[in-house]
Formats: structure tokens, C-alpha cells, sequence
């Protein structure tokens, strides 16, 4: 099935962009010497560990559906249609909500406040 193909390439992104997308600037920033705790080191781990508990999941599923495929389970067009629908929010959803999840998780790490709005 594409739809397990879609998925396994946004678990990948999501996999993958912890890593890729960081800067220069950020990196210096991370493995700069600290008497205490290495805040900014600690934020990143956080985004990297919160990507790759989206990612997983989206590739399982996405072998998952490959499987199924292989298998012979087909889906009429409206099951197909409905688990495009389904996939595409998943990722989409995973993606906006990425950045607000590690950011509160590091703020809770950090036992300081979330922000309410």
C-alpha cells in the first residue's frame, strides 16, 4: 500500500531532522563547556527524543501497512480515501504539535513554568 510508504517516509523525516536540521551555531552552542546543567544540550536531546517517538510509531505503522499489502488486504476506494485522510493528519498533526511537546517537556525537566496560551 502507498499509504505505509507515505508513513515510513514521515517517520524518516521525523527520524532524521533532529539530527540534519541542526545548525553550526547550535551545535557550538551544545557542546560548550557548563559548570552546571547544559541547557541548550538538554533541549535538544528532548526534540531529538521527541522525534523519535513519533517516528517509530509512523514507520511501524507504515511496515505495517506494507505487510498488509503483501498479505492481500485490499481496501476499497472510501477505505482508501478515508486512510490517506487519516495518514496525512497523523503526520501533519505530529509535525505542529513536535515542537510545543519538547519545549513543555523541557520546561518540566527544567521545573520551570509552562506558558498557558
Amino acid at each position: 500500500m502507498a499509504i505505509g510508504l507515505a508513513l515510513d517516509i514521515g517517520g524518516v523525516l521525523f527520524l532524521g531532522v533532529a539530527l540534519a536540521a541542526t545548525s553550526d551555531a547550535r551545535l557550538i552552542d551544545q557542546a560548550s563547556p557548563f559548570w552546571d546543567l547544559n541547557i541548550e544540550l538538554l533541549r535538544f536531546f528532548v526534540l531529538q527524543r521527541t522525534d523519535t517517538r513519533i517516528g517509530l510509531p509512523l514507520l511501524g505503522t507504515g511496515f505495517g501497512c506494507q505487510l498488509a499489502a503483501v498479505l492481500g488486504v485490499e481496501l476499497d476506494s472510501s477505505d482508501t480515501a478515508v486512510a490517506w485522510v487519516m495518514a496525512i493528519a497523523w503526520m501533519l498533526g505530529a509535525y505542529i504539535a513536535r515542537r510545543n511537546l519538547a519545549e513543555a517537556r523541557s520546561a518540566l525537566l527544567l521545573g520551570q513554568e509552562t506558558k498557558t496560551d
